[in-house]
């Protein structure tokens, strides 16, 4: 602000000094050669003098800026985990008229936040400004009128500037059709900066369309990208709805993607991310070097916790990912993250102790430059069970030689490692109150630990009096797989191997236990389902630890693994099979500690195992730069998870 105010001055004083010299403000009007001469030699000392000032002024802060500037190569990105805030009011329609005007003061503070640190894109997350509803015409109050993008050029901050934003009077409901999505341009072009964001549209269809709804409109869930001048560059439409009744799906899925000076951008919404199209056309066909990743996800354990899937698919689809998450504890949402193509977070947070809103920022580069591939070879016939499975190498700690390879790591870039995280502590009334910079290591995990004592993170009571920064317990239970439907077999002996099959889908383990705690109990696990409410087919092999008692997964283990190898033959039909491995309260851990392989076989062999995928994991010792300490890793599960796309059936949601 002070740099702000200084260089005004300084023109202020220029102008003066031109006006002196020739009778005008305007420096490229001087039309007296010698006086033209005497107000540029002005101007540029007195530029030169705000910037010597300047650079006392900041120190070395100015010199770290010049220092370690991004490549045009990269980017800054943020996300932003939002606390979504609910209005109370007289009447339905006035309660989520207020919500949404106080989602969206926060979202205006945020990016520009976000855009004062020199963030260049801001993704927020799905249902953020209002969610929860059933009822289509109530929610019809607050959806958007958005022409389409291909037949025109849309500025809403320019082509509404002379509308009346109170959104009150005898039209409300015509005036709040295009409230929304001006207020996001404008934000997006005053701040300078893209902004991706969720909302709902409408669009007026006609009886004569027979799949036209009873109310004579269609309802979408759409995400929006506004480019730095407010211009909306692209809309998206979800197709896969998860029991969304305010909604419609698109009639087939959309392949949304936008070049940019960022890279090509393409954009999904949460419950899409599972399904093939969308996902894959967009990653191989178009070849989009960043997702835009807008969700409200459910976590459910073992296998589909957010920062799971998320990981996953940045890693074996080699695609960047900005995903942004509502955070709702008490309902199992919350993980967000900046996803780097093939290796997986930069910077990510799943902090399942405390609620709050958060502010994630990371560079990525604008290309891709290589894409995963999947090693092809022509193993023998026996190679699934001997090569890969040698129980007296394990035994003797000799690990059996393997020609598989890791997932590809790219030379490193140019982009800046360094990462921020902004907590963001807003009112009831969705002002926000506290703002707390915090710098961590790339690649870790954000908790409320990081900022303990300092009273930042905080659990907010949205809409209830008293102090909205005071703490107060909030309770995550994520969404659990049914532990019965699984075939099973524990873990009994500190080495060894097993195998269990469903039908001609096996799982097949390896492993060696460096400790056992007395209470962990691990099992190696195999399901092939389609699953009764959505009607989507997947397979699972995993490594689970389990409280048999209790009857429930368990978050925190004290064993240690001193290696592990898990593999699961795929059908060619199952495409890409997601990895994951997790540590205590389902951290990720560091894609560098473990290694991916598929391997195809020639179609002469046993058609059991046409494709192999395995995920192999090797204890190591880290020494922490912070504590000195020794640290080990738990692995809490290690999950090979594929979508039979082929399978799903068709389900109303």
């Amino acid at each position: 602000m002070i740099g702000r105010n200084l260089v005004g001055l300084f023109i202020e004083v220029n102008r003066y000094v031109c006006i002196r010299l020739n009778g005008t403000g305007n420096t490229e009007q001087i039309f007296v050669p010698l006086e033209m001469i005497s107000c540029q030699k002005i101007s540029f000392l007195l530029v030169f003098l705000s910037y010597f000032i300047l650079g006392i002024y900041f120190g070395t802060n100015l010199y770290q800026i010049i220092q370690y500037s991004p490549s045009s190569d990269c980017f800054l990105a943020a996300v932003y985990e939002h606390q979504r805030v609910l209005i109370p009011g007289e009447s339905p329609s006035i309660q989520l008229e207020s919500s949404v005007k106080a989602n969206l003061a926060i979202y205006e503070q945020v990016a520009w936040e976000a855009a004062q640190n020199g963030a260049e894109i801001i993704v927020f997350p799905e249902n953020g400004l209002f969610g929860g509803l059933t009822d289509r015409s109530t929610a019809s109050r607050v959806l958007q009128e958005i022409p389409s993008v291909s037949r025109e050029i849309f500025n809403p901050c320019l082509d509404y500037r002379n509308s009346d934003d109170s959104v009150h009077g005898t039209n409300e409901s015509a005036k709040f059709s295009h409230y929304i999505i001006k207020r996001l341009s404008c934000t997006a072009r005053k701040a300078s900066i893209f902004i991706a964001a969720n909302l709902g549209e409408k669009v007026v269809c006609h009886q004569s369309d027979p799949s036209c709804p009873s109310d004579g409109q269609y309802q979408y869930n759409t995400i929006v990208l506004f480019d730095k001048s407010g211009y909306l560059l692209a809309k998206y439409h979800k197709n896969h709805l998860f029991f969304e009744p305010i909604y419609n799906p698109s009639s087939e899925p959309e392949i949304v993607y936008v070049d940019t000076s960022l890279g090509r951008l393409g954009m999904l919404i949460c419950f899409d991310i599972l399904f093939q199209q969308p996902l894959y056309k967009l990653v191989y066909e178009h070849e989009i070097d960043t997702l835009i990743f807008s969700s409200h996800w459910f976590d459910e354990i073992p296998h589909l916790s957010a920062h799971q899937v998320q990981n996953a698919i940045s890693l074996v689809h080699g695609v960047n990912l900005l995903a942004s998450g509502l955070n709702d504890l008490e309902k199992a949402s919350l993980g967000s993250g900046i996803y780097r193509a093939s290796h997986g977070p930069i910077i990510y947070t799943h902090d399942i102790h405390h609620s709050g809103s958060k502010l994630l920022m990371a560079y990525l580069p604008k290309k891709v430059r290589s894409r995963v591939k999947v090693e092809v070879q022509q193993p023998s016939r026996d190679q699934f069970h001997r090569e890969q499975y040698d129980h007296k190498q394990i035994c003797s700690n000799q690990k059996s030689k393997s020609s598989s390879q890791n997932l590809p790591q790219d030379e490193l870039d140019d982009c800046d490692q360094r990462t921020s995280l902004i907590y963001l502590s807003h009112n009831a009334d969705g002002v926000i109150t506290e703002v707390n910079h915090q710098n961590i290591e790339q690649g870790s995990k954000v908790r409320g630990d990081d900022v303990r004592g300092q009273g930042i993170l905080s659990s907010l009571n949205i809409g209830t009096e008293g102090n909205p920064n005071s703490e107060r317990k909030v309770l995550f239970k994520p969404w659990a797989m049914n532990f019965s439907l699984f075939n099973s077999e524990k873990l009994i002996k500190p080495c060894g191997k097993l195998q269990i099959c469903r039908g001609k889908f096996c799982c097949q383990l390896k492993y060696s236990l460096n400790y056992t705690h007395a209470n962990d109990s691990y099992y190696l696990v195999i399901h092939k389902w389609l699953r009764e409410n959505t009607k989507i087919c997947e397979k699972i092999c995993a490594l689970i630890i389990y409280n048999e008692s209790a009857g429930e997964y368990s978050s925190y283990s004290s064993s240690n693994f001193d290696y592990i190898q898990l593999s699961a033959n795929f059908d060619d039909g199952d495409y890409k099979v997601l990895p994951s491995l997790v540590t205590n309260e389902y951290d990720l851990l560091p894609n560098r500690l473990f290694t991916m392989t598929t391997i195809n076989s020639s179609a002469s062999l046993d058609e059991n195992f046409s494709r192999l995928s395995s995920i192999s994991y090797q204890q190591q010792t880290l020494l922490t730069t912070v504590s000195d300490k020794i640290t080990k890793h738990n692995v809490l599960a290690a999950t090979l998870v594929s979508r039979c796309f082929d399978e799903d059936a068709s389900v109303s949601m």
